[in-house]
């Protein structure tokens, strides 16, 4: 929901993520623990977005129940997943999406595709918006934490 990607909602809800676990246990493999894990894809459609949009509480307002949402309204219904599902976004926002962080990320990224993205645009004669695209993430990144945190808070009651 940070990144608002709306994306995922279509398809009944069951787009661009999965949820997998290993059916064996294997010490030697950290990912074959039998735990289920969750796994999100295509996230073109997000970081765009108006940075104040609040997907949190508004994931089944298209009334398409998607077994993510309806596994995760239902955890929410534990005191205990809340705190702990708090505590962990509220880190997360704070390091992970800290803005000077994904500006270094987004500013790495942009200079190492600029010579293949000018190369595509020159190919196929596309206008050249790689610059303004890149403006607009380091847009989103910048100002989303304040509200994202707000959004979590209220979310999670913890105004």
């Amino acid at each position: 929901t940070y990144i608002i990607n709306t994306d995922w909602s279509k398809e009944n809800g069951n787009n661009n993520w999965m949820m997998w676990r290993s059916n064996t246990v294997d010490p030697s493999n950290p990912y074959a623990d039998g735990k289920w894990r969750f796994a999100l894809f295509d996230v073109d459609a997000g970081g765009k977005k108006d940075v104040t949009t609040d997907l949190l509480s508004n994931m089944n307002k298209q009334e398409k129940w998607s077994s993510f949402s309806t596994i995760f309204y239902k955890l929410c219904e534990n005191q205990e997943f809340i705190d702990r599902f708090y505590n962990r976004a509220k880190e997360i926002i704070q390091i992970n999406f800290a803005p000077a962080r994904m500006k270094t990320i987004i500013d790495d990224y942009a200079a190492q595709c600029k010579p293949w993205v000018e190369k595509t645009y020159t190919r196929f004669s596309l206008s050249q918006v790689y610059d303004e695209k890149l403006g607009i993430m380091r847009h989103f990144y910048n100002n989303r934490p304040e509200h994202a945190l707000k959004q979590l808070a209220e979310f999670c009651g913890k105004k």
